[in-house]
């Protein structure tokens, strides 16, 4: 009897379970270009990141070396250029 069944209903178990298969083949790929835009996602945000902290210690750099040289040229390391005033005892 089960048999019989198996027999008559055959066709439309294997058709089930052909749909079954293309249903989680579908949901498989799904869950992977998920996977893989989040991923996507993730190195250009840290490429980002890596590119602005780059540009902040290059920014750095420059105002480092730029107050250097404005220390170097300041009135005060350049004592020719002041004008001393001597103070007058009361």
């Amino acid at each position: 009897m089960l048999l019989e069944k198996l027999k008559q209903h055959g066709v439309k178990i294997m058709f089930f379970v052909m749909n079954l298969s293309v249903v989680a083949s579908g949901v498989f790929f799904i869950n992977q270009k998920k996977t893989e835009k989040a991923t996507l996602a993730a190195a250009e945000l840290d490429a980002q990141q890596y590119k602005s902290m780059v540009d902040y210690a290059l920014n750095a750099q420059q105002l480092i070396l730029s107050n250097k040289a404005d220390k170097i040229n300041s009135v005060v390391n350049n004592s020719g250029t002041v004008n001393r005033q001597q103070s007058v005892p009361v």
